[in-house]
């Protein structure tokens, strides 16, 4: 559906260290760097430049008004990863990683990015989902 993002940035350059970092877990890394004339704008991805990450001037903005953003993890680890390399890069928590009570198998984490976005990893753990599923099912069939 979407072709890329943009992340506006109050530091780009402390914003594209601290994203390698977060989703190395998904193989996402800096694929291109446009400099311009008194700044620059890189793009992260896995393999197409999906993520632009650029300056903004207005120090003002409120980041966490802007709603979220939620990457795609292939496994529980990347998400694991993803919440301690957030962490470590200067991220704050904001929700550590387990099972969700949105939907059965939805395994995420949370944290603030170093703009204050908040920014979610997500892996859907469709056995879980199933199995809990069956069993509901089963209950309910011996209900009966």
């Amino acid at each position: 559906m979407f072709s890329h993002l943009d992340l506006i940035c109050k530091d780009v350059e402390a914003s594209k260290i601290f994203y390698q970092k977060v989703l190395k877990p998904i193989n996402v890394s800096l694929l291109m760097t446009l400099e311009k004339e008194t700044y620059n704008v890189y793009a992260l991805g896995q393999r197409t430049p999906d993520l632009w990450l650029i300056p903004c001037d207005d120090k003002q903005l409120d980041f966490k008004k802007l709603g979220h953003l939620c990457f795609k993890a292939n496994s529980k680890a990347a998400v694991d990863a993803f919440y301690e390399a957030a962490l470590l890069a200067g991220g704050t928590d904001n929700g550590k990683p387990g099972y969700r009570d949105y939907v059965d198998g939805y395994y995420a984490a949370y944290v603030f990015d170093l703009d204050g976005r908040p920014i979610e990893m997500l892996y859907f753990d469709f056995f879980t989902f199933l199995y809990r599923k069956f069993i509901g099912l089963f209950q309910r069939t011996k209900k009966q």
